[in-house]
């Protein structure tokens, strides 16, 4: 289920639509204002380049945060895998309390600790199997952080509909492949048939 409802979405590309139709003088300056006014949502946005700033600065912060907190702690390996688990599961509501209770919309705060939890998890997960899973196997923590990123990356995507973050899973997907395949050309194969299996099923779902 998305955070953001269909007809939210939706009014908020036709915005979009009818601001460039009134600029381009396709629509008449009142005309504009009247259809925008019937489907203006309450959701706060700010422009591109503000976008960016805040998602660097939220994510940077949040990231410091942790480790600081992991630094002054001194942590072992795996509590310190345990907490950055901990801290994308919280990141990830953060996100969603900015959605919900803040009702920001594309504004970089809440994109910065949305993807953050991906990182988080993934990275905490990797760390925290590093020298105690199944003890043995040098890539096998590797892989579970990649995966476990991708399945975090794919959550966010579903719940956010952030499209750069399911870029970011089939990234992983490719990254994946050259770790599980032992072979250069089985590396390549096997990416390829997983990225391809992913058009498809996006495919499908579209």
């Amino acid at each position: 289920m998305r955070a953001y409802a269909d007809s939210d979405e939706s009014n908020i590309f036709l915005e979009r639509q009818i601001r460039e139709w009134t600029q381009s003088g396709l629509l008449e300056p009142s005309q504009g204002a009247s259809l925008v006014s019937e489907v203006r949502v309450e959701f706060r946005r700010t422009s591109i380049y503000l976008r960016v700033v805040l998602f660097i600065f939220s994510l940077l912060i949040s990231a410091a945060a942790v480790a600081l907190v992991a630094a002054s702690s001194h942590l072992d390996d795996k509590t310190a895998g345990v907490l950055c688990v901990i801290s994308g599961i919280v990141t990830f509501f953060m996100a969603e309390v900015l959605v919900r209770e803040f009702h920001f919309y594309r504004f970089g705060v809440e994109e910065g600790v949305a993807v953050l939890s991906a990182i988080f998890i993934s990275i905490g997960i990797g760390i925290a199997t590093g020298l105690t899973f199944f003890g043995h196997g040098a890539n096998t923590p590797l892989v579970l952080g990649i995966t476990t990123g991708i399945v975090v990356s794919l959550a966010v995507y579903l719940r956010f509909g952030f499209l750069y973050v399911a870029a970011f899973a089939l990234v992983g997907l490719g990254l994946l492949a050259f770790q599980i395949a032992s072979t250069e050309a089985g590396k390549i194969g096997l990416a390829a048939a997983m990225l391809l299996a992913a058009a498809v099923i996006a495919r499908i779902l579209r």
